[in-house]
């Protein structure tokens, strides 16, 4: 028995059309799948957390560091650091697990580096985060509080101070001119 043919606009060859335009207009990113994806997040987010559906609709609420956001015991200065390091953490260690597919600035669509470019690539990442770590490895126990709450999403009250203090070590770093961050004062 041949398949049901998907109403829609088509190509050329007779494929269905995947201008965005011509999906929108299939309904899967119509507005009211939108407003059934965000419906059922809001639901799960007042259950699984707890908290009024006026809290529940920020997309902050899905993470502890967010949630901690909204109870004002981070600011968003170390919010945005906090993402700004596991951004750079999670970068690292997907260049170390597989190739990456670099997008070229022409347009051409994505491709596969050769090595020499790959090993470049995964150089500057590792670079990059080991210079956030050196800023992170100056507070005490500033690791293990972004592993915690980051990570592993663990809200320890022990490393709470440490945390803010890591935070606040990430942001100083990401507002210093590029010539200077090379340069790690140790936290006191």
């Amino acid at each position: 028995m041949p398949q049901k043919r998907v109403p829609g606009p088509r190509t050329k060859s007779g494929r269905l059309s995947r201008a965005k335009s011509a999906v929108r207009a299939r309904g899967f990113f119509g507005d009211e799948t939108e407003r059934e994806a965000t419906a059922t997040a809001t639901a799960a987010r007042q259950r699984i957390f707890g908290v009024p559906a006026d809290l529940a609709m920020l997309p902050e609420i899905g993470t502890l560091i967010g949630r901690m956001l909204i109870a004002q015991v981070v600011t968003r200065p170390q919010f945005e650091a906090a993402v700004y390091w596991l951004t750079a953490r999670n970068n690292m260690l997907r260049a170390i697990d597989a190739k990456i597919p670099i997008e070229p600035s022409d347009g051409a669509g994505s491709h596969f580096p050769d090595d020499a470019v790959m090993a470049d690539v995964m150089a500057r990442l590792r670079e990059k985060y080991s210079e956030i770590e050196a800023v992170v490895l100056s507070v005490p126990s500033g690791l293990a509080a972004l592993e915690a709450f980051l990570v592993r999403e663990e809200h320890v009250p022990a490393l709470v101070l440490p945390l803010a203090r890591a935070l606040d070590a990430i942001d100083g770093y990401t507002r210093r001119p590029l010539n200077n961050r090379s340069r790690v004062r140790p936290c006191r």
